[in-house]
């Protein structure tokens, strides 16, 4: 832009052009979540691996206990991203809970298996932790679950996503401790 003025050409003004407004925000807050979240749970599962290595005293213990809630975590966020749903506040908040609780199913299965000293019976040993844990970890998942399907019959879009993915990660989280927790465990016996 030229601009004259008593005679006199003023020099050439530049003009640099910024976006600013709600997008830029929504943009650096949905990059922070993307960031923060995996962050997040780095931290928790390693954390929650000590934890368990330290309550259990073994190494097995402590992957096998994160197997319920890493294996409900791939799956939510891999359905998620399969129906395209992106990660945002509300769906940031379903992985702390599924850790939380999928943890806690492992800790109950695992202190009640006790694998028989002689034999290879782990059917039985099975057997005997499901009908010892499965009670109070079933009914744990179906109270959660229809806590939080309540929010899917609320107004807002984020309270019922986050109602369905927890409640849908309540479940999965205990099925996937019954089939897992088996298949992985292999001291005789992990508390007393």
């Amino acid at each position: 832009v030229r601009h004259e003025g008593d005679g006199k050409v003023a020099e050439l003004l530049r003009i640099r052009p910024t976006v600013s407004g709600m997008p830029v925000v929504l943009r650096g807050l949905a990059r922070s979540v993307e960031r923060n979240q995996v962050y997040s749970l780095l931290a928790s599962l390693a954390i929650v691996f000590l934890v368990m290595v330290i309550m259990f005293r073994s190494l097995i213990a402590g992957f096998v206990a994160l197997l319920p809630a890493g294996l409900t975590l791939v799956a939510v966020f891999g359905g998620l991203s399969l129906v395209g749903k992106p990660l945002d506040i509300s769906t940031s908040m379903v992985a702390g809970i599924a850790i939380g609780v999928g943890i806690d199913y492992a800790i109950h299965f695992l202190s009640w298996w006790q694998k028989p000293k002689t034999g290879d019976d782990w059917e039985e040993t099975a057997r005997g932790a499901a009908w010892e844990s499965g009670g109070g970890i079933l009914a744990n998942a179906l109270m959660v679950c229809a806590g939080f399907a309540v929010l899917a019959m609320g107004d807002s879009a984020p309270t019922k996503a986050l109602g369905v993915l927890i409640a849908v990660a309540m479940l999965m989280a205990a099925v996937v401790t019954f089939m897992v927790i088996p298949a992985g465990a292999g001291r005789r016996v992990y508390y007393q």
